[in-house]
């Protein structure tokens, strides 16, 4: 339910809102007066990570004081919006938050912030609010990039093109309700961490990818899973899910952490192995209808997946079977 305030009220509220020590919650609060609308999206997981979207518009100029008054929290800080100003106190030097860059680091006790915002310019940030010491284990290597009393920065970098495309999907709440909402806020806060703070780990320069390059290897799954038993080649995969092969090779695997015909045997394997657990069928017709064409192939592969032999497998189906009817 949306609740609509004043702009100092939802100022006062974000702050109980995103607070990690708080119950698990969700919710909606909106201002819009005199030309001038903010909005705020969030989500609090309950077990120290929140989450809030915030996208203002404003008709004059602004100046925004606030204060940390609690023992403090860290956080991962989006840009979606313009640049915006900040700095700690009347008299210290300001900071400039770029669009599509994020920031990551400590809110100390005792903070007292001032932004500054200017009329008819749009405004937008995505983060994600952790627990000091939840956060100091997800980043206990990174060294400060600037830091001082009442706040430090740790990481300060480009949002890249996988970063922007789970933040397109955390938009997406509104689109549920419930706890189906609540399922999918917090798959997509809790992949978004991960991705931010294992970057250095993925063996792709995600830069080389933009969204629509993402959304293209999507799709590229997709269509390779629609017929495991007949799929297509990579050329032809590429060509239907508009990419380049070298793009479609090196993102597959940076995405799904497997190759493409890595995930083709995986899904053929699992499918096999549904196939003789449920249904009467021999491991030959198993093998043929996944799309192995060699039985001694797919027993070596399968048992080097499942340590046991496919025909192991069938085996234990009947004699379950047997046993059924043998108690009835």
């Amino acid at each position: 339910m949306s609740q609509h305030l004043s702009f100092s009220d939802l100022m006062e509220h974000w702050q109980e809102v995103i607070d990690p020590s708080e119950a698990r919650s969700c919710g909606r609060m909106k201002i819009a007066s005199e030309g001038s609308s903010a909005s705020l999206n969030y989500f609090n997981t309950g077990y120290g990570i929140a989450y809030c979207s915030y996208d203002c518009l404003f008709s004059e100029d602004l100046i925004v004081e606030s204060k940390e008054g609690g023992k403090g929290y860290s956080f991962l800080f989006f840009n979606t919006g313009d640049s915006v100003s900040l700095k700690e106190r009347e008299n210290a030097p300001e900071m400039i938050f770029g669009a599509k860059n994020f920031w990551s680091g400590k809110i100390h006790e005792g903070f007292q912030g001032i932004g500054r915002y200017c009329k008819n310019h749009h405004y937008g940030s995505r983060s994600i609010i952790f627990k000091n010491d939840l956060f100091d284990d997800l980043i206990q290597e990174e060294l400060p990039v600037s830091e001082n009393e009442h706040f430090s920065l740790l990481v300060s970098r480009r949002t890249d093109s996988i970063q922007e495309l789970l933040l397109q999907e955390l938009d997406k709440m509104v689109s549920f309700e419930g706890r189906l909402q609540e399922i999918y806020m917090e798959s997509k806060i809790l992949e978004l961490i991960y991705r931010t703070y294992h970057r250095s780990d993925r063996g792709l320069e995600v830069d080389d990818l933009n969204t629509q390059d993402i959304h293209s290897i999507q799709k590229a799954k997709e269509i390779l899973l629609q017929d495991i038993a007949n799929p297509p080649s990579i050329k032809e995969l590429a060509r239907a899910s508009a990419i380049n092969e070298f793009k479609l090779k090196k993102g597959f695997k940076h995405l799904f952490g497997m190759t493409i015909y890595g995930m083709l045997h995986e899904e053929r394997l699992k499918s096999a192995k549904e196939l003789l657990e449920g249904d009467d069928v021999s491991v030959q017709e198993a093998a043929r209808i996944v799309g192995y064409k060699s039985i001694g192939h797919f027993s070596k592969i399968f048992k080097e997946r499942y340590r046991i032999l496919p025909i192991e497998v069938a085996k234990g189906r009947r004699r379950y079977h047997i046993k059924e009817v043998l108690e009835r």
